[in-house]
């Protein structure tokens, strides 16, 4: 879907600086989460809002707040009578939006503590995320990651590939280098048993 110029020139006319283009985006993804709500809604229930098709019909809204990459979003969610609405794109109890975890692996991998994490989610996003709910996504990687490390190895790896790049690191407050080895293997390719 293309935008109309006219259109777009006058949503960003009252952008002057980026927390203005910010807030602008923010609005937009709400309002857009809110439609696509209300047309998830309207597929499951049958008919437009204040229409009816005999049995289930809609029941008010429920508000929430979600933390997204672009701030807090108050979402408003349908309910319907029969209470078996399930929406997909904002599920019930989710209270991120997908790509909060990322954010925070991302800076968790850059070497910051769970502590500068939360912080620094406040100072960027405006989000505020508990110490507790940073070290549970983190220790799930970390649980996937030392899972990975222990696995048993192949008995044979035909091709070996070894690279080592020195990187600078700090040190007991002192900048030092520090060679980084990385191995690769192949691993032999299966063969049917059906081959002879």
């Amino acid at each position: 879907m293309e935008l109309d110029k006219t259109m777009l020139d006058e949503l960003t006319s009252g952008c002057k600086t980026p927390q203005d283009v910010e807030k602008l985006f923010s609005q937009m993804l709400q309002h857009m989460i809110n439609r696509s709500l209300e047309a998830e809604m309207q597929a499951h229930v049958g008919h437009a809002p204040h229409g009816r098709s005999g049995g289930n019909v809609r029941n008010g809204k429920s508000r929430k707040t979600v933390q997204s990459a672009l701030g807090e979003l108050q979402i408003e969610t349908p309910r319907d009578r029969a209470g078996t609405f399930a929406p997909q794109l904002v599920k019930k109890r989710q209270v991120r939006l997908a790509g909060m975890e990322e954010k925070i692996l991302a800076l968790y991998a850059r070497g910051m503590t769970t502590r500068d994490i939360e912080s620094a989610l406040v100072d960027v996003y405006g989000v505020e995320i508990s110490h507790a709910l940073i070290a549970q996504v983190t220790d799930a990687v970390l649980e996937e990651a030392r899972a990975w490390q222990s696995r048993p190895l192949e008995a044979i790896y035909p091709i070996v590939w070894l690279a080592g790049i020195v990187v600078k690191v700090q040190h007991n407050k002192q900048v030092i280098n520090k060679a980084a080895h990385v191995v690769l293997g192949r691993r032999p390719p299966i063969l049917s048993s059906s081959r002879v």
